[in-house]
């Protein structure tokens, strides 16, 4: 089965955290990044933050969007 490739917006938030909390739990999910403000850092270093889409927008099949 091929994962489900999602970009997390919002996820330094308690939202966005959860649900890459989740996602990482689930073998069939595959987080290309997570979308935030330039300067805010999350607790995972395994997931790269970005502050915008462009250049990895086309690289997702999903995008959540907590912002």
């Amino acid at each position: 089965m091929k994962k489900i490739k999602i970009i997390i917006c919002g996820i330094a938030g308690r939202m966005g955290s959860l649900i890459s909390d989740l996602a990482k739990e689930d073998k069939n999910i595959d987080i290309i990044a997570g979308i935030e403000k330039e300067g805010v850092k999350i607790n995972r270093s395994d997931i790269p933050v970005k502050t915008d889409l462009s250049g990895i927008i086309g690289q997702a099949d999903v995008i959540i969007d907590f912002t």
